[in-house]
């Protein structure tokens, strides 16, 4: 961990979820240094990839975060999505809910599809700038993300989103 750029390792800058989601679960379980610097990490991910509209853009190649590219996938904001939940789930913070409520949007809006599964990605070189490819795994990840998103929240949308995506 890089205490100054508050993030792991060189480039290239490719989100590290299950190291995060390791720091934060071992921060609520025993507190500091983990869970200290797994809020950093993640808080340091947000800024860099995640966009406007609460897409997270697929990595930057360079050390300082420069380059990133500009691939929006549906695995890794359905990643984005449980980490932000975790947080949000221990935290209560409303920037953290409000957060994952624009990352879940982006799922159910931009990604998803009109029988209810999502697109494997938005990409400018892709037809349309999506790639409508309902990928198995990624379309799991996503509807379990929803639903745990939903339930943390409250959102019953949510919870409704994630299942009419295991139902496509």
């Amino acid at each position: 961990f890089d205490p100054e750029r508050r993030y792991f390792g060189g480039p290239p800058r490719a989100p590290r979820f299950e190291l995060i989601e390791l720091m934060l679960t071992l921060g609520a379980e025993t507190d500091d240094p983990w869970g200290t610097m797994g809020r950093a990490a993640l808080e340091t991910m947000s800024s860099k990839l995640l966009d406007s509209d609460g897409g997270m853009r697929r990595m930057a190649i360079g050390l300082d975060w420069e380059q990133v590219q500009p691939e929006k996938l549906l695995e890794r904001n359905a990643r984005m999505l449980d980490l932000l939940t975790l947080e949000f789930r221990r935290s209560g913070r409303k920037s953290d809910r409000d957060q994952l409520l624009r990352v879940a949007k982006f799922i159910s809006e931009k990604l998803g599809l009109a029988d209810g599964s999502f697109a494997a990605a938005l990409c400018e070189s892709c037809p349309g700038g999506r790639d409508n490819t309902a990928l198995t795994d990624a379309n799991a990840m996503a509807s379990a993300a929803l639903i745990r998103a939903g339930a943390v929240t409250g959102e019953t949308d949510l919870v409704g989103r994630g299942l009419s995506g295991v139902s496509f």
